[in-house]
Parts: C-alpha cells; structure tokens; sequence
C-alpha cells in the first residue's frame, strides 16, 4: 500500500507526510514485534513480585532472555541468557555482593533444573549491579539460534531458582 501510494506522482505534502508517519509506526511494531515482554506475578518468600521477562527474537540481539526482579532478600536481580555453540551462557547482577555469592553458591541448582528441562550450561557469571539501566549491555556474543522455547525454559528455571534460594 505505502509502495502504490509513493509511486503516484500526484502526491501533496500533506498525503506524503501521512505516508510518512505511517510507515515509520509499521516500524515501529515491527521491532516491537521481535521483543516478546512481560510482567509475572511470583511468590517470592512471603511476598509477592513482579518479573519482567522479556524474549528477543528476529532482531541482531535474537535468542536472548532478560529477566529482572525485586527479591526481599536479594534486592534488585538482572539475568540475561543466551544460547552459544548449544549451551546456555549468561550473566547474573545483584545489587549487593552477599546476594550475589548466595545465588552463585546455589548455583548447581539453576544447573539441575536446566539439565531437567534439557539444557546444558557453558558459563554463568555473578557480579554487582551497578548503575541505573534496567539491563546491562549484558552478553557481547551473538547468539547460535532462536531457540524461544529454550529461552522460556531457562526463565521458568530462573524464576524457580530464585523462589527455593528465598525459601531457604
């Protein structure tokens, strides 16, 4: 429709601005389109929080998963994963160093929920959140595959992971 309207040669400023900002918002959708979010409500210990859970798909940045939550006893946690050479790496940030040593020291079991959902790990790294960015620039690696199911896995692993460290 936009190629048909661009190519008749009797178009006004006004119809070619409309044009315009039609095309510019089909953009937009489209790369909306490739960023699958959400907000899960979990039980988190006694509370309840809420997850953000965003996939990435058909975009430079696909096969990705970032999961950020607000945790009672770890504060502030970031995760981002990513399939390479058919094994999960990824990057988990904490706000504070005791969260960060707890969650890596309970780190052989996010590997066994992986391994239970078929997921074998490469690396996982733990470190301090520093800064104001809701994510990191997290993973510098390209990712293998779009492999979106996996990548819910790994988030529903995450997210129970992160539920049996706060029950302990």
């Amino acid at each position: 429709v936009l190629n048909e309207r661009y190519a008749e040669k009797q178009v006004t400023s006004k119809e070619l601005s409309e044009l315009k900002m039609l095309s510019n918002g089909m953009n937009l959708i489209r790369n909306l389109s490739r960023r699958e979010s959400y907000e899960i409500p979990v039980f988190a210990g006694d509370s309840i929080t809420n997850i953000h859970l965003t996939i990435v798909n058909g975009s430079k940045d696909s096969g990705r998963v970032q999961i950020g939550m607000d945790s009672e006893q770890f504060g502030s946690v970031t995760a981002e994963f990513v399939f390479k050479e058919d094994k999960l790496n990824g990057m988990v940030l904490c706000h504070s160093k005791k969260a960060a040593d707890t969650m890596q020291a309970g780190m052989e079991d996010f590997t066994k929920r992986l391994k239970n959902a078929g997921i074998q790990t490469g690396y996982v790294s733990y470190g301090l959140k520093t800064g104001n960015k809701e994510f990191y620039q997290g993973i510098k690696t390209q990712s293998d595959s779009t492999n979106t199911k996996g990548l819910y896995q790994v988030a529903k692993a995450f997210v129970k992971h992160i539920s049996a460290l706060e029950n302990m």
